[in-house]
């Protein structure tokens, strides 16, 4: 059995090696062809199809000084596409946190100019409402703003800010809390834009 078992082996690797001896007949006997080829990738700039073909031209004649040549070529090609794509990528990255920097940049400036078109606002903080026949007080405890940034341009350098009061009131009963609510009122917009130096401020 045992012999048996290695004779199948031998006939395998046989098999095997006579496949091989057929790939490098092939290859050798279309070699002007195939030499046309790799040029032609070359030429095109595809390193890497050209890398692909030129593994198995070198397989089937590794002595050939002219394919070494090539390869070392291609390989040379193939670091400065990879190079060149490495430092495409890192200065992508480095625009992308630039602009995420001037949007973080933007976005404060709307909103500390926010908080000054706000502050000049009337509340009704500290108001208080009584219905005596019904023991009822409603307050006014505190009040906060949002706004919504409307761009008058494509290059989002001018804006309309359209701000929102949320007033929130409570209510009690003989002393007991009896509800909470926030109003909310239009509290009008104002315009914006970016100066030539990068800092937002209201239009007049």
């Amino acid at each position: 059995m045992g012999s048996f078992l290695r004779l199948k082996d031998i006939d395998r690797n046989e098999e095997q090696a006579q496949e091989l001896i057929f790939k490098q007949q092939n290859i050798l006997s279309d070699w002007n062809n195939l030499s046309k080829k790799l040029n032609d990738l070359i030429a095109r700039h595809k390193p890497k199809e050209a890398r692909t073909l030129i593994a198995d031209m070198l397989w089937a004649n590794p002595n050939d000084v002219a394919i070494q040549k090539t390869s070392a070529t291609i390989d040379a090609l193939i670091k400065d596409d990879e190079q060149r794509e490495a430092q495409k990528k890192l200065e992508e990255e480095k625009a992308k946190r630039e602009q995420a920097q001037k949007s973080k940049i933007k976005r404060q400036q709307i909103k500390e100019l926010v908080d000054q078109y706000t502050a000049g606002l009337s509340t009704s903080d500290g108001e208080t409402h009584e219905d005596l026949e019904n023991g009822l007080i409603v307050s006014c405890v505190n009040t906060s703003y949002t706004y919504e940034t409307r761009w008058l341009n494509p290059e989002k350098t001018k804006a309309k800010v359209v701000v929102t009061q949320h007033a929130h009131w409570t209510g009690a009963i003989s002393g007991r809390p009896n509800f909470s609510r926030v109003m909310d009122y239009d509290a009008g917009s104002f315009i914006c834009e970016e100066e030539t130096d990068g800092v937002w401020h209201t239009a007049q």
